[in-house]
């Protein structure tokens, strides 16, 4: 599997194997991200969110299993919580897709399952309005971004100042209609 990318059953496997022999303690975990739906890629990771019933801290893991990258969220309740709440202000929900979308593996299915409802359904909510400070900044960044272009510009200019561009006009048509981005 070092240059193919894994199907979802054999992703599923490999994070069972990973949460069985790395996270023994772990009450559960869910297997997600674009290989789990099928639409992995040779540089595509499997996204592993491994929940205990307590930890001291939060952490973020990464290597390589059965020739295949692994990114593992480690949490507890508490801390996935203060995740979800950072990722919903953000309007960017990468941890609540992940629960949501996750296939679960290990020994508490129950609670993971009402923990995968409670998010999907956060999820669905969408993300809160833009505040309007937030507006006014990503009006004022658009508009200066757009000045920038005016004129006599060397296509490296104008590459760079599309690439600051961007992400404002996807967040601002985004969250300016309720959506995540």
């Amino acid at each position: 599997m070092v240059s193919n990318c894994p199907t979802p059953p054999e992703a599923q496997a490999i994070a069972e194997a990973v949460l069985a022999l790395r996270y023994v303690d772990a009450a559960f975990a869910f297997a997600a991200g674009s290989i789990m739906r099928g639409e992995g890629t040779w540089l595509s990771d499997i996204d592993l969110v491994v929940i205990y019933d307590h930890l001291e801290a939060a952490r973020r893991e990464s290597f390589m299993a059965d020739g295949v990258p692994i990114e593992v969220f480690v949490h507890d309740p508490e801390t996935l919580a203060l995740f979800i709440d950072a990722d919903v202000a953000r309007g960017c929900p990468s941890i609540l897709n992940m629960v949501a979308e996750g296939a679960i593996i290990g020994s508490a299915h129950e609670r993971a399952r009402v923990l995968q409802r409670d998010v999907a359904l956060r999820l669905a909510e969408g993300p809160p309005l833009l505040a309007p400070a937030r507006l006014n900044v990503l009006r004022y960044e658009i508009t200066d971004a757009i000045d920038d272009l005016r004129g006599e510009r060397s296509l490296s200019e104008i590459m760079a100042v599309g690439a600051v561009l961007h992400p404002r006009l996807v967040e601002l048509a985004l969250r300016g209609r309720g959506r995540w981005h």
